[in-house]
């Protein structure tokens, strides 16, 4: 496996504001650096990028001999000083991961030092039948055009995926969810946010969306097919999709909906206690 770096000339040096109540905000110095990985995929066939507070953006194309990776880092600190000793200690990782897989991710080159703060940002172009795997804990994921197996993990952050035919999991804890999918495994799961889903190039569509406070929307198309049930504490539920067979009910203080669209077969379970649930065509 062959890779390039190319370090960015640019370095830019920011005093910012204490914010109270945010952790990333407790440093008031920020030094930043950019760097271009580039990566042959020939034998690769998946891609996982892992990082603690930072976004991840993945664009996938069809015909492409190498992997253009933009990594975007930040060192904090109470000064200048600080801020780029903790720059200068990240270490980036960039590896073949297992059989047929590369890896993106980074650590403290040294024990990290209690002012130190890094947030570490990937934006990746890469072949759309990678199956791909993120993780980040503080930072919003975006992937776009992925063909093969989508999962996608962050805590702090919104979340927006299209992909195709291949199996689909998102999941935060607080941000929305924004997807595009053509497959017949989906899970959506959020706590704090709206799960908006269209599905329309799906013919059997199975899995589950769940969000705690907030909205669901599901857009089913002519030719799909799935048994859809709906449940909801503090919510209207609008189904405006044809079903051969709906109905609606009270159960536990709970509302719920249930209907069968095309040929049924796979169960789709869309759930939220603050929020409404719409079903559309």
């Amino acid at each position: 496996m062959f890779a390039t770096l190319k370090r960015l000339v640019s370095v830019v040096a920011m005093i910012l504001p204490v914010s109270a109540g945010c952790t990333m905000g407790a440093s008031k110095a920020w030094v930043e650096d950019s760097q271009v990985l580039s990566v042959s995929v020939e034998g690769l066939e998946r891609l996982a990028v892992s990082t603690h507070n930072g976004s991840v953006k993945y664009s996938g194309i069809a015909d492409v001999e190498r992997m253009k990776v933009v990594v975007k880092c930040k060192g904090g600190g109470p000064d200048m000083d600080t801020a780029q000793e903790a720059l200068d200690a990240i270490e980036l990782i960039s590896c073949a991961d297992s059989d047929k897989g590369y890896k993106l991710s980074w650590k403290w080159r040294v024990t990290k030092k209690p002012e130190w703060q890094g947030e570490v940002s990937y934006e990746v172009v890469g072949p759309r039948h990678f199956a791909l795997e993120v993780q980040t804990h503080n930072g919003a994921v975006s992937a776009d055009d992925i063909d093969g197996e989508c999962s996608l993990t962050t805590h702090n952050g919104a979340v927006k995926v299209k992909s195709g035919v291949s199996p689909l999991r998102v999941q935060t804890h607080n941000g929305r969810i924004e997807a595009v999918c053509c497959g017949s495994e989906v899970s959506l799961e959020t706590h704090n946010g709206e799960i908006d889903l269209n599905a329309s190039g799906s013919s059997k569509l199975g899995g589950r969306l769940a969000t705690h406070n907030g909205s669901v929307s599901v857009i089913v198309g002519e030719k799909t097919s799935a048994n859809i049930s709906c449940s909801t504490h503090n919510g209207a539920i609008k189904w405006n999709a044809p079903a051969q067979a709906k109905s609606s009910a009270k159960s536990n203080g709970r509302k719920v909906a249930s209907g069968t669209i095309g040929e049924g077969g796979e169960s789709l379970v869309v759930e939220t206690y603050n929020g409404s649930i719409k079903i559309d065509d």
